[in-house]
């Protein structure tokens, strides 16, 4: 799927928006709500991953609620279900991964080892939602049950 032109610029404009409220709504957020593109916030969640479930979650909502997401990931309606696009979105997933690392590689306040914490924590959460897809059958329901699902 290639992304055109106009909708790479909505699509970093929607990143930042995750980032500065990644709870959805402006007010909402948490300290330990999701932050990508860029990274969780030090400390936040289980450090062995127990919390990328909840974080997946979060970040998955905040995207969906996102129209310009939406389109991106070719949101549509068909048969009463909801799908979306397999290859956007994986693209979508490899896009917030490469602003993360590069977000987190830019940071001159973060040592090397809090770096690599970050983009780990940031690894997971994309992998989490990765597993979620695989088992949402490209369905907007099934994956947000998925990703709140306890990691197998």
């Amino acid at each position: 799927v290639k992304t055109p032109v106009g909708q790479q610029g909505r699509l970093l404009r929607a990143a930042e928006e995750v980032r500065a409220h990644p709870g959805g709504a402006p007010g909402t957020e948490t300290p330990s709500a999701p932050t990508l593109p860029g990274a969780p916030p030090a400390g936040s969640g289980d450090p062995a991953g127990a919390g990328a479930g909840e974080q997946a979650h979060r970040l998955l909502i905040a995207w969906l609620r996102d129209g310009d997401v939406q389109r991106f990931l070719q949101v549509n309606r068909y048969g009463g279900v909801l799908w979306f696009n397999h290859e956007a979105f994986e693209q979508l997933l490899d896009w917030m991964l490469t602003l993360a690392a590069v977000q987190i590689d830019a940071d001159p306040d973060l040592g090397e080892a809090e770096a690599e914490a970050r983009l780990e924590a940031c690894r997971r959460l994309i992998a989490r939602l990765r597993e979620a897809e695989a088992e949402s059958e490209y369905q907007v329901v099934k994956l947000i049950e998925a990703v709140q699902a306890p990691a197998p």
